[in-house]
């Protein structure tokens, strides 16, 4: 079994809960092929609907939606196939990647606490260096000359 992150588009027309139906129904083939779903991007958070660049089928906004699977290689082009057939998915996407790490709620509780405070008793103070636009074009060019020997 290899390791695949299928990417897909959806009819932005479709409410919510017709959303998920097309969710379940791709995890439902999914699972149809013998294949393990090891992680679903929450289709609640507010980059599961997103603007285009340019129009999909007359669409300029979408509902995206990322599932990382475990499958039989000579499952893939069949499970293509079907999600293609899909009138309510715009596109997909199925690529070969490496697994995503487990990553512990505890660490996102830590980013979300305050970082502690000096022990002298002073508090940091923002930093109220101003840089001119002239300055940061000169290290950009410093950068890319070092950069070119």
């Amino acid at each position: 079994m290899q390791e695949y992150e299928i990417t897909y588009l959806v009819d932005p027309q479709l409410d919510e809960k017709k959303k998920l139906e097309i969710d379940d129904f791709i995890n439902k083939k999914i699972l149809d092929y013998k294949g393990e779903i090891s992680y679903i991007a929450p289709s609640d958070t507010p980059g599961s609907r997103r603007r285009l660049n340019y129009p999909i089928k007359d669409q300029k906004m979408t509902w995206l939606g990322v599932v990382q699977v475990q499958l039989n290689p000579n499952k893939i082009e069949k499970l293509r196939g079907v999600l293609r057939k899909k009138k309510q998915i715009l596109r997909v996407s199925i690529l070969q990647t490496p697994r995503r790490e487990e990553v512990s709620a505890s660490i996102f509780d830590a980013a979300k606490k305050p970082a502690p405070k000096a022990e002298t008793g002073e508090q940091t103070k923002p930093s109220t260096n101003k840089v001119s636009m002239k300055e940061v074009e000169e290290k950009i060019e410093e950068a890319l000359e070092e950069e070119i020997k």
